[in-house]
């Protein structure tokens, strides 16, 4: 087992002993535009996965995490071809933004910060392997090992001017918005 898959299983057992919250009881149907998630140990940073104008039901989404308390956020694109069995976030400019343009995928242009991995999890603690699309259910819970290390060190100033603190957390569904 390499070192980075140690730390992350350790992680894992850290955020199992502060016990998992119950956000939802029940096993999710909730679909991914419904989903609203919050991070467990602040509950002030919040997620949810966002698609494109008129976009087919198959394509993956947008995941949108915003840190309400400094009106920071940060978005990033799904990337499907990541290899075994990881799901890896490009970091991107907003994608709502007027003019928006992808991310340069051989270079730096367009990506706020480093990429990342996402691990989206059940209710029972397994690790799921699907990409969010518009026709698939939420997960009950999703991991991002180091989203605190990258804004903490993200190029960009924040608005307060200050570097934010990001804990190692699970996002947790805390609500699926009916629309």
């Amino acid at each position: 087992m390499s070192l980075h898959h140690s730390i992350l299983a350790a992680s894992f057992v850290l955020l199992l002993a502060e016990g998992i919250p119950n956000a939802i009881a029940e096993p999710t149907s909730c679909s991914y535009g419904q989903a609203r998630y919050s991070l467990k140990s602040k509950p002030d940073v919040t997620a949810e996965f966002v698609s494109r104008p008129n976009q087919a039901p198959q394509l993956p989404l947008f995941l949108h995490v915003n840190m309400h308390s400094v009106g920071w956020d940060n978005w990033y694109e799904f990337d499907v071809g990541s290899g075994y069995s990881d799901i890896g976030l490009i970091s991107i400019n907003n994608p709502q933004a007027p003019n928006w343009q992808p991310p340069d995928p051989d270079g730096r242009r367009g990506r706020p910060h480093q990429d990342e991995v996402y691990y989206p999890i059940d209710q029972n603690l397994n690790f799921l392997v699907d990409v969010p699309t518009l026709s698939g259910s939420a997960p009950k819970y999703f991991f991002i090992p180091n989203l605190g290390q990258h804004i903490w060190y993200d190029t960009r100033n924040p608005p307060s001017g200050k570097r934010y603190y990001f804990p190692r957390a699970l996002f947790v569904l805390d609500r699926c918005d009916t629309k």
